[in-house]
């Protein structure tokens, strides 16, 4: 009985102990449990609330407020799972202030913000040692509606090769008492651009000189989109002026050859369509067209001809000045009807009409042109011009810019005449083709031309 009695006290005992260690973990248990709650949103010892989220591609975020679940952000990380990582960083107001972007090929991007959102440092860094820095006024932009920024003026620029090799700029900017400003950049070439900022950071007016070539260069905007473009070189009378409408699209070109004395003028209609053709030089020779909306020709004058055409939108012919004698409707001869079919322009429905009007050679040099139809610029980040290309039916012109602003290619294509010019990787003009023939005296060509040299 005593035995069985012990024996009863020990297995009572037994489920006593056992009763209360149900609740109690593992010690793996705890630490698993403990590492879950540390990833549960907790103030850290540096007083930040975490709180932590999964990415879709499997990586996480990691978002660092202060104090507590509704305070303001400090730190936005996020972890991907291809390695790449990025960090945020907010002032005590909220507002970025700092951002870095590394990938796992060791490339990192790194950007500094103004209050404002606009980046006052943007600095990215290659695995091979390549560096670039630039630093910008806070007079950039935010589109609101994508949350994209565009950078402001730059003021100074830092790029550094794999090899070691250093290049600093540093541009000079002044505020005048209105408020508006003027930034000046300095090329290697001796190049000195000035451009003028109103206070709603557009461009209002660019002066571009270079004292020891003499090229002189001035654009106006007008509600900070491109109005018109003057080119000239203080050592002659050389001038090209460029006009444009609303839509960025040309509206005239106009040069002037002071070796040749010769001025060719090309207006154009909204739509990139030819309005008005003239060629005159100082000797008295004078060449001119115009076109209907419709790409009729309505006026034509040659006065190697002594012929002078004038006719409705529809290309239909309404009078002639013939050697000095005027004929109109029915009176008019048929020899000039004949000379007015022969150079009127029509429109391409009407090709058989074209085929008369444009030389077989041209027709096909412009058909060989692959480029679209239109006015098309392209800029270096820097913001000059690098490239342009215009085409119509009839006339096309490229052109390619270095940084400095002078030609490195040029190609022109009028109703029977082509020139196309191109250059070595120094800049320097290594061949001009003239309607297809190589020309070895080109001086008379490239004296208005704005190619470095020849």
């Amino acid at each position: 009985m005593k035995r069985v009695l012990a024996l009863m006290i020990a297995l009572l005992l037994l489920l006593l102990c056992a009763c209360g260690q149900e609740n109690v973990p593992a010690q793996g248990e705890q630490d698993a449990a403990v590492n879950q709650q540390d990833q549960s949103a907790e103030t850290t010892a540096e007083g930040y609330y975490v709180e932590e989220e999964s990415l879709a591609d499997g990586g996480r975020s990691i978002t660092y407020r202060v104090g507590s679940s509704d305070g303001v952000i400090a730190k936005i990380t996020r972890e991907f799972v291809d390695g790449s990582y990025t960090e945020e960083r907010y002032d005590s107001e909220g507002k970025l202030e700092y951002s870095i972007h590394n990938r796992p090929d060791n490339f990192v991007w790194e950007q500094y913000y103004y209050p404002s959102g606009n980046v006052s440092k943007d600095i990215m860094k290659e695995a091979d040692g390549t560096y670039s820095e630039k630093h910008f006024l806070d007079n950039g932009s935010i589109d609101e509606a994508t949350g994209t920024i565009t950078s402001g003026t730059i003021s100074y620029e830092k790029y550094v090769t794999a090899d070691g090799q250093v290049n600093e700029i540093t541009h000079d900017i002044d505020v005048e008492d209105d408020g508006t400003y003027w930034f000046t950049y300095l090329s290697d070439d001796g190049t000195v651009e000035k451009t003028h900022y109103g206070t709603d950071n557009k461009a209002i007016e660019v002066i571009r000189d270079n004292e020891k070539t003499g090229d002189h260069a001035e654009i106006e905007y007008v509600n900070g989109i491109k109005f018109k473009e003057i080119q000239t070189n203080k050592n002659n009378d050389n001038r090209m002026e460029i006009t444009y409408y609303e839509s960025g699209q040309m509206k005239s070109l106009d040069t002037y050859d002071a070796e040749r004395k010769e001025r060719i003028l090309i207006e154009y209609y909204e739509d990139d369509s030819v309005k008005h053709l003239l060629q005159e030089t100082d000797g008295g020779y004078k060449h001119e067209e115009k076109y209907s909306e419709a790409g009729y020709t309505t006026y034509y004058y040659d006065s190697n001809q002594d012929m002078e055409f004038f006719a409705n939108d529809m290309g239909e012919l309404l009078k002639c000045i013939s050697e000095g004698q005027t004929y109109e409707g029915d009176a008019i001869p048929s020899e000039e009807r004949r000379v007015f079919e022969q150079v009127r322009q029509v429109p391409d429905e009407n090709a058989d009409a074209t085929e008369e009007t444009v030389p077989t050679e041209t027709t096909s040099a412009l058909d060989s042109i692959q480029a679209e139809e239109g006015y098309h610029e392209e800029y270096y980040p820097s913001g000059k011009l690098k490239h342009i290309t215009n085409k119509t039916a009839d006339i096309f012109i490229e052109i390619s810019y270095d940084e400095d602003g002078y030609f490195t290619y040029y190609h022109e294509i009028f109703p029977g005449h082509e020139l196309e010019i191109t250059c070595d990787e120094t800049g320097k003009v290594n061949k001009v083709l003239l309607n297809g023939v190589e020309q070895t005296d080109i001086e008379s060509i490239m004296k208005d031309m704005f190619f470095r040299s020849w």
